[in-house]
């Protein structure tokens, strides 16, 4: 936490029915993808990052979250 601004991102988890715990997807507000965003994920807490001009998952980024990180996940399930 620091002083100044404050913002809100929407974070998308999930867990499959067979109890597959799925990487977060992180959607921020902007235009495009900031080095900022990823300083504190870890290498054993995967996510995903995407952005849209509201901050808001949308039908688009459900879809590729769904083909990206759902499928490959919960596929051999």
């Amino acid at each position: 936490m620091q002083d100044g601004a404050q913002k809100f991102v929407t974070v998308l988890e999930g867990v499959s029915a067979a109890g597959v715990l799925l990487p977060l997807l992180i959607i921020d507000k902007g235009a495009a993808h900031w080095i900022g965003w990823h300083a504190y994920v870890t290498d054993d807490e995967p996510a995903y990052f995407a952005y849209s001009p509201k901050g808001w998952t949308d039908k688009q980024l459900g879809v590729e979250y769904l083909v990206q990180v759902f499928e490959p996940q919960t596929a051999a399930v």
